[in-house]
């Protein structure tokens, strides 16, 4: 096979396109974050407070680089839908610390989910041999960005 030389600049207009392609498919992942009715902060909210099992509001805002009222606010709408939790530190009463609730880890399970099945879909269309390339592609990025 051929060496190219692909600027980085040039692979993210790839990876663009590709991700575009999926978000536009058929595919259901779009409808099931719609179907949600969260804001964007209160949707990345969720998916921060599924990489821990608990935290304080305050870890929360920091992660989102987000005001502590913003992130209130947030969890606040995360909470009347029943997907967070919120309860008094132990250690300090001032602090609040918020987790998923069951229901709102059930809901980013649906979220991987679809997003997952949409990804095969999207994959489906490539030969045994493309999707070895791809995937030999794909290890040192997902290596390298691992928490």
């Amino acid at each position: 096979m051929q060496s190219i030389d692909v600027s980085p600049e040039q692979l993210a207009d790839e990876a663009m396109r590709f991700f575009l392609a999926v978000l536009q498919g058929p595919g259901a992942w779009l409808q099931v974050i719609a179907d949600l009715d969260l804001s964007l902060t209160q949707l990345k909210a969720l998916y921060r407070l599924g990489d821990a099992d608990e935290r304080t509001v305050s870890e929360l805002a920091a992660d989102l680089s987000l005001s502590m009222a913003a992130t209130s606010r947030a969890v606040d709408g995360l909470v009347q839908r029943d997907l967070a939790e919120r309860r008094e530190s132990a250690e300090d009463r001032r602090a609040r610390r918020v987790r998923l609730s069951p229901t709102g880890r059930d809901t980013l399970r649906r979220v991987y989910e679809t997003r997952r099945e949409d990804l095969v879909t999207a994959l489906g269309s490539l030969s045994p041999q493309e999707r070895e390339s791809l995937h030999v592609a794909f290890a040192p990025v997902v290596e390298r960005t691992r928490p």
